[in-house]
């Protein structure tokens, strides 16, 4: 059984290293008051930390903090960061690359003969900041909001993603979908739903491939044309063609930034109608053409 599950998690470590948009979980721990203190630092992976009973203090970037229960940290390679767990309280430990970064897996032992598989890098380039992977700085603090969230992802992909290549790839797309979301919610992204320019914003992120024009934006509204420019300039501060040509450039910049798709492919999902358009836009916006811009992202 052991041999078919290492043979497993070769495959599935091979099939994920197609391309470089993550996360990859590396490995998970949980301390449910019986195995000890741990100490999480910043280094060449992310971790993802909720604690669900007790007080903690940790540092960073100098300064000492306090983290009382329910909370959750994301810890971030290139951040001054350390953080001492103790013995006596409930914490979950989620450790993940954001990009794919070449690994090897270990197996390692634990009371009962049970096996616990891992994966450690096998170099310590570390990984990229945030910033430069959803364009914002997130954390360290995981913001109330998105706790009650944060709580059952942490808890069903400690539970599941080590059990199988399937598990493992479910896991990896709900812990990147729940990133996803804690970079809207720190870029001002984060929709609500509540309000006419919240429920603009979700129409053009579900609509914007299509090639979404003014008149199709109008329609949603309900509204005119002109009765659409007059609202929009006064709760985005734009017209509605500003406001859709900022929104496919935000896009873009996003999977420029994020991924490895072809200028070609960027392109169509963005709703330009040629890549030669996409480019001529784009470096009116950005002074530099997508190409040129994304390599000047990379590390």
């Amino acid at each position: 059984q052991l041999t078919h599950f290492m043979e497993k998690l070769v495959s599935m470590n091979f099939q994920c290293s197609s391309g470089p948009l993550g996360p990859y979980i590396l490995d998970g721990r949980y301390n449910r008051r019986h195995r000890g203190d741990a100490r999480i630092r910043s280094g060449a992976e992310y971790h993802l930390v909720f604690m669900d009973d007790g007080i903690i203090q940790y540092h960073y970037q100098g300064h000492l903090h306090e983290l009382q229960p329910p909370g959750a940290l994301l810890v971030a390679p290139g951040t001054d960061f350390e953080l001492t767990l103790a013995r006596g309280i409930t914490w979950h430990d989620l450790c993940f690359d954001a990009v794919y970064q070449s690994r090897q897996t270990k197996i390692k032992h634990e009371k009962d003969d049970k096996f616990v598989c891992s994966f450690v890098h096998k170099t310590d380039r570390p990984q990229p900041p945030p910033e430069q992977i959803w364009g914002t700085k997130i954390g360290p603090k995981v913001p109330e909001p998105m706790l009650d969230g944060c709580r059952a992802l942490i808890r069903w992909c400690n539970a599941h993603w080590w059990r199988d290549a399937q598990e493992y790839a479910r896991a990896n797309y709900y812990l990147g979908l729940w990133l996803l979301d804690l970079a809207d919610w720190h870029q001002g992204r984060k929709e609500d739903n509540d309000s006419w320019l919240g429920r603009m914003q979700a129409y053009c992120r579900a609509n914007i491939i299509h090639g979404l024009t003014v008149e199709e934006l109008a329609r949603h509204a309900g509204t005119s044309r002109q009765q659409l420019r007059t609202r929009m300039i006064a709760e985005a501060g734009m017209s509605p063609k500003a406001f859709l040509d900022s929104f496919r450039f935000d896009e873009a910049c996003r999977l420029l930034r994020s991924t490895g798709e072809p200028l070609a492919r960027i392109s169509k999902y963005c709703g330009y109608t040629s890549p030669t358009i996409f480019t001529r836009r784009f470096r009116e916006m950005s002074g530099l053409s997508p190409r040129a811009w994304r390599q000047q992202q990379q590390i």
